[in-house]
Order: structure tokens, then C-alpha cells, then sequence
């Protein structure tokens, strides 16, 4: 699956080292260098590991290293935390629900 879009805050951006065509980045994927290419117009800055083309910096700031690629690893791994804990909690809120709706209906039995 692909990702269509990317985002990049001020903070991120603010931290990431400076880099340029022509430069060579270590792949966070495979672990070799790679010759950084730029882009017409001038905006993105690539790389191609196995076949693939991956972006490694934007207007001439590396995003493409493994520290970030560890940090947003794990941020997508804590988005999809947060969301399996809301998905649970809304089950169980669903089930506490139908509970309440049975124990009525045998109160209401009995009377």
C-alpha cells in the first residue's frame, strides 16, 4: 500500500540536517549509501533503493534518515495503539449497553 500523502511539521523539519543532489544518505531500509537526486522543480530530493524511488528530503533537508524513520515508525505503531483501545472501549460500551437493556427487561419481567 502507498501512502498518499506525507506531512511534515515545523519541528520535524526544524531538526533534520541539511542535504543537497549529489549527496549520499545511508538507506534506513537496506543499510547501504545512496546517490540523492533532486527533482524539477527543485522541491523534493530522491533516492532509489531495490527499484524503488523514496523521497530523502524536501526543499534540501534530509527526512529520510533512521532516526525519523524510527520516530514515525513508532508514532504510526502508537496511532494504531490508540485506535485499537477507542475500537475496544466502544465495544465494551456497546456490550455494557445491551446488559443494561437485558437486566431492565428482567427487572420489568418480574413485576
Amino acid at each position: 500500500m502507498t501512502t498518499p500523502y506525507i506531512g511534515f511539521g515545523n519541528d520535524t523539519l526544524a531538526q533534520c540536517q541539511d542535504l543537497k543532489a549529489g549527496d549520499e544518505i545511508n538507506c534506513p531500509r537496506c543499510g547501504q549509501k545512496h546517490k540523492v537526486e533532486d527533482s524539477v522543480p527543485p522541491m523534493l530530493l530522491w533516492y532509489r533503493c531495490g527499484g524503488i524511488t523514496y523521497i530523502a528530503g524536501l526543499r534540501w533537508m534530509l527526512v529520510a534518515d533512521e532516526e525519523t524513520e524510527k520516530r514515525h515508525r513508532a508514532e504510526a505503531e502508537l496511532r494504531h495503539a490508540v485506535a485499537e483501545r477507542d475500537a475496544l472501549r466502544a465495544a465494551l460500551r456497546v456490550r455494557l449497553a445491551e446488559e443494561i437493556i437485558d437486566a431492565l427487561r428482567l427487572v420489568r419481567g418480574r413485576r
